[in-house]
């Protein structure tokens, strides 16, 4: 279902000669799509990030003898922020 909704606005997106089709007055729901998209995608890979480190880095640390106890988990606005400077510097 999500797939086809994505195709179905990704299509309409295209640029075919130029970009007089998305800069109309009346396609403002699209740029709204596009940024709940864009918003979805960083909240989900910073979940992501937030999980695989906190449950990772605790063990590596361990195998390097750093207590655990120490340890402080990553928040999400933390990830998030990695999410985008790592982003950032590969794009």
């Amino acid at each position: 279902m999500v797939f086809n909704i994505l195709s179905n606005y990704g299509m309409k997106l295209v640029q075919k000669g130029g970009a007089k089709a998305v800069m109309q007055p009346g396609n403002g729901m699209n740029f709204l799509f596009l940024f709940g998209i864009a918003l979805i995608s960083l909240l989900i890979r910073a979940w992501l990030v937030q999980v695989t480190y906190n449950s990772v880095a605790p063990k590596l640390g361990e195998n390097h003898g750093v207590d655990s106890r120490n340890f402080r988990p990553l928040t999400l606005m933390e990830a998030i922020l990695l999410v985008i400077l790592v982003q950032n510097l590969v794009n």
